[in-house]
């Protein structure tokens, strides 16, 4: 029923057969169960990948929406400026008559280099906004630098061609 355990015949305490068999069992169930461990842990592994991949989805999502956000936070300061601009100076091209309009040429002049860095953090925030571009072009030529609007227009017209604002734009 049993073997003698042991080199030489010592005295080796007797162990069953079903014993020495049933080792083996248990040696070949610890790998099975070692082996579905790994499994297990390669499935979580994939579902975490997979619920990533679903969370890069909505990072994605939230980057867009606030990108969106910031280039409209930014053009929409772009266009008060403008707007704080012409207020204060109309006609910007025109040469101060007195201090006063002196100091309001210079606030206007303020306000439109911030419409030209508002516009220009817009543009690069959503490159390729025809709007954005426009506007930005529009200021240059609202301060007399008719080059730079006319390369921004141009560039614009590049990316929009069928923009018939730009293209006013570019005739006016």
């Amino acid at each position: 029923m049993g073997r003698r355990l042991g080199a030489g015949g010592g005295a080796c305490p007797r162990v069953p057969a079903g014993r020495i068999a049933g080792a083996g069992r248990r040696a070949a169930a610890d790998r099975l169960a070692g082996v579905e461990r790994a499994r297990g842990e390669k499935a979580r592994v994939a579902e975490g990948e997979r619920r990533r991949g679903a969370g890069d989805k909505k990072k994605a999502a939230w980057v867009r929406n606030n990108q969106e956000s910031y280039w409209a936070t930014k053009f929409n300061a772009g266009i008060q400026a403008i707007n704080s601009a012409q207020e204060a100076y109309p006609d910007f091209t025109r040469e101060p008559e007195s201090d006063a309009d002196k100091t309001l040429k210079e606030q206007a002049e303020k306000n439109y280099s911030e419409a030209i860095s508002d516009l220009t953090a817009a543009s690069q925030l959503k490159p390729g906004d025809a709007r954005t571009i426009r506007n930005l072009g529009t200021v240059h030529a609202l301060m007399g630098d008719y080059a730079a609007a006319e390369k921004v227009l141009t560039d614009a017209l590049a990316i929009a061609p069928s923009d018939t604002d730009i293209v006013s734009a570019m005739q006016s």
